[in-house]
């Protein structure tokens, strides 16, 4: 650890960021690809792609009543409202506790960006919802991709990455795998409760996925920045980290009193 604290590496900040930078980028133009071919083989194919009709007709031979229930309840985690009151309470925790607006932004991004994607592929790929008596929830409008599926990644994929920046490997695994759970159950309950194709929910996990790759590139290029920063002022300043501060309120450093002088000697 260097001398500018706990998370600051003076000088390699930019040097270890650059790769998974890199990383992130090509993630995100992978999974922009993946999106590309999913939509190609949706509006040639239509509503028969291969494996939409399977995968259906799995979710409708396995609906009990319990199930639906869990469903209607874990779908909701995937919806705009909900969030946008986590993106709200997460991000106005930071904002109170450290003061830092930027957490809040980088989540607003994630749901907004996600909400503009999917809605401008909705309407270019024109593709229809399974049929309404399959449904078990009200939905409307196109079908691919999946907003929910989209929205999902992309906010609940930025709220790991922004909550555990700079914790522990065991703290961002654990961050990790519930966002990674949470999503995958929105994803599996639009197929189960009958609004979406198994190519909607694919798709728009895909788009998502991208553009959550797009942010994390953003989002460690401006830590990298901010690790060079800290590293330009701690070799303009090299005291200024060394020297402690007295604690608000605390006591303060006693001086002990000068000795008295010693006799004199005889003139």
């Amino acid at each position: 650890m260097s001398a500018a604290g706990p998370g600051v590496d003076v000088g390699r900040g930019g040097e270890r960021g650059a790769p998974l930078i890199t990383a992130s980028v090509l993630a995100a133009l992978a999974l922009a690809a993946v999106f590309g071919l999913i939509a190609v083989r949706a509006v040639t194919a239509g509503v028969a792609a291969w494996p939409n009709p399977s995968i259906e007709r799995f979710a409708l031979d396995h609906r009990t009543e319990w199930m639906t229930a869990v469903m209607r309840s874990l779908t909701w985690a995937g919806s705009s409202t909900v969030l946008i009151l986590l993106i709200l309470a997460v991000g106005g925790a930071q904002l109170v506790r450290r003061r830092d607006v930027r957490p809040l932004l980088w989540l607003a991004a994630g749901l907004l960006g996600a909400n503009l994607l999917f809605r401008i592929a909705k309407v270019l790929a024109a593709q229809p919802r399974p049929p309404a008596a399959l449904h078990l929830v009200s939905a409307s409008g196109y079908g691919f991709p999946s907003g929910h599926a989209t929205s999902a990644i992309a906010c609940w994929g930025m709220l790991a990455v922004v909550l555990c920046s700079g914790r522990s490997r065991r703290d961002a695994l654990i961050g990790a795998t519930f966002a990674t759970l949470v999503v995958l159950l929105v994803a599996a309950s639009r197929i189960y409760l009958g609004v979406h194709w198994w190519t909607d929910v694919a798709a728009g996990l895909a788009l998502g996925g991208s553009w959550l790759c797009i942010l994390c590139a953003a989002f460690l290029a401006s830590r990298s920045r901010d690790a060079r920063r800290a590293g330009l002022n701690l070799r303009r300043d090299p005291g200024r980290v060394a020297r402690p501060r007295r604690a608000a309120g605390g006591p303060r450093e006693r001086r002990s009193p000068p000795s008295p002088p010693g006799p004199r000697g005889p003139r």
